[in-house]
């Protein structure tokens, strides 16, 4: 039986440059910036160290997500964070990849392919997606610094967890038709504390994010971040 998941870079110093640069270094281009900052580095680089914390990230999301407490056909878990980390520290796409991923390697090894398995992998990949395309709206700063921001990063934040949860009960309820696993009153009268609890854990979720982006940032593995 399914449980319904509703959710929770190094500067290398100076070196001598080879003889056949002469006395100028070489022009290395800069990525493209994120308007939720990211990497100055090489085209190459960055994709690589982006696609390495992508699937960091992704490995987090499924270890998190075994570490959760069911109950009522729900599913307490904090597998969100990977999520929303991605998303500040990348973008949209990143998020959703994070999620998407991450969620297909649960479902491989707790219930194999089913017909409704690309839909249970999309619903919490909705998360990133959607508060990446949100936090654009904060586009015109380079960080989140006034109360204003921070209020309207937490709204976002919440808002995408609703939309996972509302996405986690679609496909609960097309589950319950395909093969029966549960009522309809179980899935739609538990509906309202799914959603409850998709805000609870969404707030938290986006509360612990912060201290992390800021320390990785702290860290040197990104020179610019949302916070």
């Amino acid at each position: 039986m399914r449980q319904v998941p509703s959710g929770w870079e190094v500067a290398g110093g100076r070196r001598a440059l080879p003889a056949v640069y002469g006395s100028q270094p070489p022009v290395i281009s800069r990525g493209a910036a994120s308007p939720f900052g990211g990497f100055f580095m090489s085209k190459t680089a960055f994709t690589t160290r982006r696609l390495v914390t992508d699937a960091v990230l992704a490995a987090l999301f499924f270890v998190l997500s075994l570490w959760s407490v069911p109950a009522l056909g729900l599913k307490f878990t904090f597998d969100s964070l990977p999520v929303v980390l991605a998303t500040l520290l990348f973008g949209p796409i990143d998020g959703f990849l994070v999620a998407f991923l991450g969620m297909f390697i649960q479902q491989m090894i707790q219930y194999g392919f089913t017909v409704t398995t690309l839909l249970w992998m999309l619903a919490p990949a909705l998360r990133g997606l959607v508060l990446g395309l949100l936090m654009k709206t904060l586009r015109g700063t380079p960080q989140v610094q006034t109360p204003r921001q921070y209020a309207l990063y937490f709204i976002y934040a919440i808002f995408s967890g609703v939309i996972v949860s509302l996405g986690n009960t679609a496909v609960l309820y097309l589950d319950s038709q395909l093969f029966g696993y549960y009522s309809y009153a179980m899935v739609f009268g538990a509906m309202t504390v799914r959603i409850l609890s998709g805000v609870l854990f969404s707030a938290i979720t986006a509360a612990i994010a912060i201290p992390i982006v800021l320390a990785l940032r702290r860290a040197g593995l990104t020179k610019k971040s949302v916070f």
